[in-house]
């Protein structure tokens, strides 16, 4: 067979290599040292077969790596995050209720939605809640919480957001430039 058959055969290789090496990792803490054995030989088979599989089919290396990008980017994940990143970031509880186009047509939180309502409007009660529980089960009583009251309030934006924004930027700019790579890599 050919360098190009022989690169087929690797990248089917490497991807049951890495099934197997995702399980065994899984499994580590949960059987005998036998497992973390394994792993560790796992580890080093796929480290092999990826070398040669550099070595054999350079671009059968470039084109696997394109098709795991593009599968990342395909995500629902993905393409949430996508979907939020274009928006701005509320400076008001009533700029980000509006967001949820079912929320402002409702004024209910009482669905699920990618903007997380139900959760976002009832995780004070419920944190509320737990505090009440534990206070109770550790004291006996829980009533030194009765003034107590949940509100949600929004988020001051922070220099941690401010960072955050610029890391996300200056990574997605990487993604672009290594996919450009790639694909004048095929050409």
């Amino acid at each position: 067979p050919g360098a190009r058959e022989a690169g087929v055969v690797l990248a089917g290789a490497l991807a049951e290599l890495d099934r197997l090496h995702i399980n065994a990792s899984c499994r580590v803490r949960q059987r005998a040292p036998a497992v973390a054995a394994a792993r560790a030989r796992l580890t080093a088979l796929r480290r092999e077969c990826r070398g040669a599989f550099r070595a054999i089919d350079p671009r059968g290396v470039a084109a696997a790596a394109a098709a795991v990008h593009d599968a990342k980017v395909r995500l629902p994940a993905a393409r949430d995050a996508a979907h939020f990143a274009r928006g701005g970031v509320p400076s008001t509880l009533h700029e980000l209720r509006d967001k949820c186009p079912l929320m402002r047509a409702t004024g209910s939180p009482h669905h699920l939605c990618l903007h997380l309502c139900y959760y976002r409007e009832y995780d004070p009660t419920r944190q509320l809640f737990v505090l009440r529980t534990r206070a109770a089960a550790a004291v006996g009583t829980a009533a030194a919480l009765d003034g107590w009251r949940a509100v949600l309030r929004l988020a001051p934006p922070t220099e941690h957001h401010k960072e955050h924004k610029t890391q996300n930027q200056g990574q997605k700019q990487r993604q672009k430039q290594k996919l450009q790579q790639t694909q004048t890599q095929k050409e």
